[in-house]
């Protein structure tokens, strides 16, 4: 692994030289409030203090929508697979541990049955660059266990004031790491990006009181609480704001867009949320998720239980915090687990 120290006076000059090497896509100030990820024309428009981003990374590999799968001619039956390998690399610089976590388990679903090809091809042509995170109230990652890893990093610049320490893990990492103007690490530096480290951890949000390996057994045992029904349902507003801005969410549509001619046209994907009324709708008009309490139930189950029983054990909720700090309706991970772990306890 090859490291060493950016020092911040060289970084804007090392970000100018990143830019030769494909195109770089960073958190950018949107308002005072939110951020957000996009190219960086200039590297002073990059915020790596940021604590989330309004949508996470895995909008530069599944678009939100009008994704063009194929184009056709209804009249020749011809089609043409829309082409899924970028032009240049896609570099995103300034990405947080739980946001990594999110695209590593994005890949895990992506490439099992049926590889989507679109996805993978954009994954392969991506460069990852890290760096340490600013947590808030909202954030829980240290509760689901993703803010310690550096798996899936190209690499990892941890703030250390006045510089930053740069850890290169893949070759990716060390052909972009060689661009800068590079100083020795000191064992004070390493000191140093430990500490930022464990600031992250040790940050307190909302309560979370289960352990996440808890979760699964705790599901099955709290089917049936009151809660889901008389609380997180009634106040769920069904806007699925939750699941557009998970980093984990992957549910999706197709639709196909004619042209006015009648004969040729594409075929779209977009986003889709289960907390969406006519998510579970089928031909004629049966709903299998018929109302919010439902739906919600779902979601939940699908982050600790569902999908964490058929990958190996790994919650498929990162704990960026992004569901509760936009939900207009105040409904968050924590305050749902919570309750969820009292409901069972009470039953005995």
């Amino acid at each position: 692994m090859k490291k060493g120290v950016i020092w911040k006076k060289d970084f804007n000059a090392w970000v100018e030289g990143l830019k030769k090497e494909g195109d770089v896509f960073g958190p950018k100030l949107r308002t005072e409030q939110f951020h957000y990820f996009d190219r960086i024309s200039d590297p002073s428009e990059l915020r790596l203090d940021y604590t989330s981003t309004i949508l996470p990374p895995k909008k530069f590999f599944v678009p939100p929508k009008d994704e063009v799968l194929l184009e056709f001619n209804l009249k020749t039956g011809e089609t043409k697979p829309a082409k899924s390998e970028p032009a240049r690399e896609i570099i995103l610089l300034g990405v947080h541990a739980c946001d990594m976590q999110g695209l590593l388990r994005l890949d895990i679903c992506w490439k099992e049955g049926n590889p989507d090809s679109t996805y993978l091809a954009r994954r392969a042509k991506s460069t990852i660059i890290g760096v340490t995170c600013n947590p808030d109230e909202y954030c829980f990652c240290s509760r689901v266990g993703s803010n310690e890893h550096r798996e899936g990093f190209d690499l990892f610049l941890s703030d250390l004031g006045q510089s930053w320490l740069a850890e290169a893990f893949t070759e990716k990492g060390e052909k972009l790491l060689g661009l800068a103007n590079l100083s020795e690490a000191t064992m004070l530096d390493e000191e140093l990006a430990y500490k930022a480290k464990a600031r992250c951890a040790n940050t307190r949000g909302q309560e979370f009181l289960p352990k996440v390996e808890e979760l699964p057994l705790l599901c099955i045992d709290g089917e049936d609480l009151a809660f889901w029904e008389e609380d997180v349902g009634k106040r769920c507003l069904a806007c699925g704001t939750c699941t557009n801005v998970c980093p984990t969410c992957y549910c999706f549509d197709v639709t196909d867009d004619i042209d006015m001619n009648l004969t040729t046209g594409r075929r779209l994907r977009a986003w889709d949320s289960c907390q969406l009324e006519g998510f579970s709708e089928v031909a004629g008009g049966e709903k299998f998720m018929k109302d919010q309490p439902t739906r919600q139930k779902h979601r939940f189950y699908r982050k600790f239980r569902w999908l964490t029983t058929k990958y190996g054990g790994s919650a498929f909720c990162v704990g960026c915090g992004r569901c509760g700090r936009q939900c207009p309706a105040d409904i968050s991970v924590p305050e749902t687990a919570s309750k969820l772990y009292l409901g069972v306890k009470a039953k005995g």
